[in-house]
């Protein structure tokens, strides 16, 4: 990967995991249901964004090399 893209998709990855399961139970707990679906959709987001620009260099390495 370039440079720091692995660093990106990581962060990106575990953020997204750490959101889906802390702050979505803690919403949950707390009867918060426009913050619960918030931290789902940022949750979501995140973790397709890891995999968006994971499957992006992939394919740019592919081509170039």
């Amino acid at each position: 990967m370039i440079g720091f893209l692995g660093y990106a998709v990581f962060i990106f990855e575990i953020t997204g995991c750490l959101l889906l399961i802390e702050d979505v139970t803690a919403y949950k707990h707390a009867k918060l249901k426009k913050e619960k679906r918030t931290a789902k959709l940022l949750g979501w987001t995140n973790i397709s964004l890891g995999i968006i620009i994971f499957l992006s260099n992939w394919i740019y390495q592919q081509i170039t090399w």
